[in-house]
């Protein structure tokens, strides 16, 4: 399903108005700029704005199967208190797992899109993030359209009640995604540091390997 059309399915949802079909490829372009140049229909300038941030904030907070990615990774360099340093891939939204040989599990450190350790020829397992919106998993298209209705609706039609119905029908689709599998149920997520005795971090996403996906938190803004 495309851009304009996910757009288009998240303001029906909260029955709003349609988007103009001539603006087709700034809204396929996440073209935010060319439209507020243009003066262009709120409703585009709206959807394009949060389109990114709603997609990759789901890609982030749950880990769908659809996005699941493994990678060997190669050493650039050390970073201060590490032997190695490893650059994530560049579509890796949230780290699951670092994995040395057949499976141990090596003590590391996530320094923004750097994996710094002491053990050589590492693997991460990783959610990335997919901009193709017509690679998406029919679920992650259902969940993305409520959230972004959610994220919208004040913007576009200036209904509280729309917005809190719009998360609603989220959060049922969510359960829906994990009911199904669709998100792994079983997923553990990495909040930056997996340390041992005698390592310290250095305080840049501190946590550890294993904590439990968050739940749903909204950034319902009402400014355009």
């Amino acid at each position: 399903m495309s851009v304009f059309l996910l757009c288009e399915r998240a303001l029906s949802l909260i029955r709003a108005k349609r988007l103009d079909p001539a603006l087709t490829a700034m809204v396929e372009a996440l073209n935010y700029q060319g439209l507020i140049n243009a003066n262009a229909q709120e409703e585009a300038v709206t959807c394009v704005r949060h389109f990114a941030p709603v997609r990759d904030s789901l890609f982030a907070l749950y880990p769908w199967v659809f996005a699941r990615r493994s990678a060997a990774l190669s050493a650039g360099g050390a970073v201060a208190g590490w032997r190695y340093a490893y650059a994530l891939p560049n579509d890796c939204v949230k780290v699951h797992t670092v994995i040395q040989g057949r499976g141990t599990a090596p003590e590391y450190e996530r320094l923004g899109s750097t994996i710094a350790t002491d053990a050589s020829g590492v693997t991460v397992r990783y959610t990335a993030v997919i901009t193709d919106a017509n690679a998406w998993a029919a679920e992650f298209r259902d969940c993305f359209a409520a959230r972004l209705a959610h994220e919208i609706a004040f913007a576009a039609i200036g209904q509280v009640e729309a917005a809190s119905g719009a998360l609603q029908l989220f959060q049922f689709l969510l359960s829906e995604a994990y009911r199904t599998g669709a998100i792994d149920g079983g997923a553990s997520m990495d909040n930056g540091v997996a340390s041992a005795a005698g390592k310290q971090g250095t305080g840049h996403e501190t946590g550890h390997s294993g904590d439990r996906y968050p739940p749903f938190q909204s950034t319902f803004q009402s400014t355009r």
